[in-house]
């Protein structure tokens, strides 16, 4: 009996370690090899950033979405702490790498001011001959507030669409801001409805344009994003670039003036009425001053060797003393700030290579592994002092695995460089050469084909289950029978004491 119920424990046990052998068996056919890439994989020489789960974040749109690429990036590469000591919103875009370096309330709407007038500039430059002559009608000027900034445009007056543009651009005159308009549309109204959809146009969705020349009213609004990619997209052209980065114009004479020599009122620009904020590193700007709501505001293009900025104040505040003398500008103060904490914060660096091998990776059925290589030079800011090894790298592999056989050139992943909480770039890697299936893979054959892991695993879990239902009904079986033999053999050693007793009794009867 005890021979029977230890048989019966010995294959309890024997069946429990089965379904633990076969799950771990199942597991191990699933799990990629020891050594071999996996579809998401991180590798880095720091922590990867906690607040953020990168290996969740897909391909495609990460260094946009959840990086700082392209004018659309949600977060900069050095943050969104406030910098500047008074400016409502900043921007700061590196155009040569498509790198949003810096921003502080990026999409804060906010009054642009005469920043407005780079659109006016933009549709005057695409749709009309500067040569052209335009005759000054003051009907709309005259319609202006007074003391607002102009050049004494006379009714009748004829001068160039050239000038026009200079007396705009580099002095700011509302004058020849609505004579633009006018003479571009007919009207200002309906050239502020061109602006409007120009805007659109370059996906400034969180931009309201009310006046050609941006007067201050409170439904017109922008915000320091769309203001960098409008003068970022401005530009592009040469001619505005030469316009708008003139410190000194003059005016030729018309037939109601002599000469006009103007000054631009963006003082980091040479030439300029003020010289003390001149800087060699702008190439262009737009600067705006008004005393309510839009402030002390500029926009402007900046550059080294190393990098080309456009860079948005907007609503810095100027400052005056207790008996009226002017002591801060605000935003060209801002400006130099600004300037100095960028060109001196950042730098280029060349992260990966044309042709550089980058990780090898497991070929499932294959003869050998697979070598991923970046097919082009990537060079990317980062701040000054950090380097690859600051970097994580995120790699997925294409479809989860790779399957022999694989062909040269063939796409095998993708690459993520991630900077703290920003993705800093992204890339497609290619196999750097063919796989053949393996001669003699490990893997099962039936009906000519050879099997993966998957279908090993299934196989596997296929004859456990079978075992489980061979084993265990024989197990309880041998169980039942057992005890029901023990039970009898109980019973019976019972009947035969009663036996005994009963004669026992009857022989002490007779005595």
């Amino acid at each position: 009996m005890k021979k029977k119920n230890a048989l019966c424990l010995g294959l309890a046990l024997l069946l429990v370690l089965q379904c633990f052998a076969f799950s771990v068996l199942a597991t191990s056919a699933q799990a990629p090899a020891a050594g071999s890439q996996s579809a998401q994989t991180t590798e880095s020489s720091t922590e990867a950033p906690t607040e953020l789960d990168i290996s969740k974040v897909p391909f495609g749109t990460a260094d946009v979405d959840y990086g700082c690429h392209s004018l659309d990036a949600a977060t900069a590469l050095g943050g969104s702490e406030k910098l500047l000591s008074s400016a409502k919103g900043v921007f700061v875009y590196e155009t040569r790498s498509d790198t949003v370096l810096y921003n502080y309330n990026p999409d804060e709407h906010l009054a642009p001011g005469g920043l407005v007038q780079i659109v006016n500039a933009m549709l005057v430059l695409e749709n009309a001959d500067l040569d052209e002559v335009v005759t000054v009608s003051t009907y709309y000027i005259n319609q202006l507030p007074l003391g607002v900034r102009h050049v004494m445009l006379r009714n009748g007056e004829e001068i160039t669409v050239r000038d026009l543009l200079y007396c705009m651009m580099v002095y700011s005159a509302n004058d020849a801001a609505v004579v633009l308009a006018e003479h571009m549309a007919g009207s200002p109204e309906r050239f502020i409805s061109m602006m409007n959809k120009k805007v659109k146009e370059l996906g400034c969705n969180d931009t309201v344009i009310t006046t050609v020349s941006g007067l201050d009213d409170p439904a017109q609004y922008s915000t320091a994003r769309d203001m960098a990619r409008i003068l970022d997209a401005a530009m592009e052209n040469d001619t505005f670039r030469e316009i708008a980065g003139t410190g000194t114009y003059t005016v030729p004479a018309t037939n109601k003036s002599d000469e006009r020599v103007i000054q631009s009122i963006t003082y980091l620009l040479k030439d300029a009425a003020v010289s003390q904020f001149y800087d060699e590193r702008v190439t262009a700007g737009k600067a705006t001053y008004t005393s309510s709501a839009a402030g002390a505001t500029v926009a402007f293009a900046a550059e080294t060797e190393e990098l080309s900025l456009i860079c948005v104040i907007i609503g810095a505040k100027r400052s005056y003393a207790s008996d009226g003398q002017l002591q801060s500008y605000g935003n060209f103060e801002e400006a130099e700030k600004l300037m100095s904490h960028c060109f001196g914060g950042f730098h280029v660096r060349r992260l990966l290579y044309g042709g550089q091998t980058m990780i090898q990776m497991d070929v499932q059925g294959g003869a050998n592994d697979v070598v991923a290589v970046n097919r082009s030079s990537i060079d990317i800011v980062l701040p000054t002092g950090v380097g690859l090894d600051d970097l994580t790298m995120k790699y997925d592999v294409v479809g989860g695995k790779l399957q022999a056989p694989v062909k040269e050139g063939q796409q095998v992943a993708t690459l993520q460089m991630w900077y703290e909480t920003a993705c800093v770039g992204e890339t497609v890697l290619y196999a750097m050469t063919d796989v053949a299936p393996a001669e003699h893979p490990g893997y099962a054959i039936q009906d000519g084909a050879t099997r993966t892991d998957a279908d090993m695993a299934q196989l596997l879990m296929f004859l456990g289950v079978a075992l489980l239902l061979i084993i265990v009904p024989l197990a309880l079986w041998m169980l039942a029978n057992a005890l029901r033999k023990s039970f009898a053999k109980r019973r019976a050693r019972k009947l035969r004491r009663q036996r005994r007793d009963e004669r026992m009794n009857s022989r002490r009867s007779r005595r």
